[in-house]
């Protein structure tokens, strides 16, 4: 059985737009930085997410994925984005570059 973060850090994460760490490189630093802001992603994540020990892998996948889409449509506080392996540098980068000429 997969656990939910090697879920979902296969192929995409969820992460906020002001998180200045890539949380497939700097899980532990972009960790820190989400639970200092109080948002608490793989919780919030977690607790979206309709999964069991009954699933297989690949429901389990599944259901993880489901649940980012919802959480990215849901998105109360406008912060949320996904990212992937290739592109999250680039889009962090891009985004905080963006943040400071604001």
């Amino acid at each position: 059985m997969t656990n939910l973060v090697e879920a979902i850090s296969e192929d995409s994460m969820l992460t906020t737009e002001d998180n200045p760490h890539n949380p497939f490189t700097e899980y532990d630093k972009w960790w820190k930085f989400d639970f200092d802001k109080g948002y608490n992603t793989p919780g919030v994540l977690a607790s979206v997410a309709s999964v069991s020990e009954e699933l297989s892998d690949a429901d389990y996948d599944l259901a993880v994925e489901q649940a980012m889409q919802d959480l990215l449509e849901l998105d109360p506080l406008g912060i949320y984005i996904r990212v992937t392996p290739q592109n999250a540098d680039q889009i962090i980068k891009s985004l905080q570059t963006a943040k400071s000429v604001s």
